[in-house]
């Protein structure tokens, strides 16, 4: 009976030298809603829209005038008939512009997106390994504006961290180290080098 309390405690009492604390959390969705990064790629894609809806409407504007122009001719006429055609091509190729651009700008927006991830992964990584920390937990905080009562639910019971003492929250630390590295990287001005699929530097 002796031996047997005496292994129980024993498997209570951490190995000496052993890490005490090997848990961390951070609040993802504070750290990409205040990272400077986040919000200037916003402003930037915000521009790139307004000048691409500007020359798409400018565009709209010339391919409406030159349909216009078809009440000039006669309807069944060769001439009708072949400023319809040119202008039926017209609009094939205005649709096909706008669908370029469009998917061109997503897959940039997206692209430039898995560059922030992948940096607030390493700032993570790096800051996790340099304080001994094996686990590094994402949690979020509630939203006090929901629209009702269900959506409130829903964020609760969608809540992966109940509780952490504000000694283990990385929050603030890895924000710092994000933007020390925007700044040495040469901050809005770095982000004109549009990254690859892979998201790498």
């Amino acid at each position: 009976m002796l031996t047997t309390i005496m292994t129980l405690t024993l498997a209570t009492v951490p190995a000496q030298g052993a890490t005490q604390q090997q848990i961390a959390v951070c609040n993802l969705t504070h750290v990409f809603d205040n990272y400077r990064m986040t919000r200037d790629l916003e402003q930037v894609f915000e521009s790139r829209n307004k000048e691409f809806q500007t020359l798409a409407e400018e565009k709209r504007k010339e391919l409406e005038s030159r349909g216009k122009q078809l009440a000039q001719f006669k309807p069944g006429s060769d001439d009708y008939i072949q400023r319809e055609e040119e202008f039926a091509i017209e609009q094939y190729k205005f649709k096909g512009w706008l669908d370029i651009w469009e998917q061109r700008l997503k897959q940039e927006h997206k692209n430039w997106l898995r560059k922030v991830y992948q940096s607030v992964q390493d700032a993570i990584a790096e800051v996790a390994k340099e304080r001994g920390l094996a686990l590094v937990l994402t949690y979020s905080d509630i939203d006090e504006d929901a629209p009702d009562s269900t959506a409130m639910k829903q964020q609760i019971l969608l809540r992966t961290v109940l509780y952490a003492d504000n000694r283990i929250d990385l929050t603030q630390p890895i924000l710092a180290r994000l933007e020390e590295r925007y700044e040495k990287a040469g901050g809005a001005a770095s982000l004109t080098r549009t990254p690859n699929k892979k998201g790498s530097k």
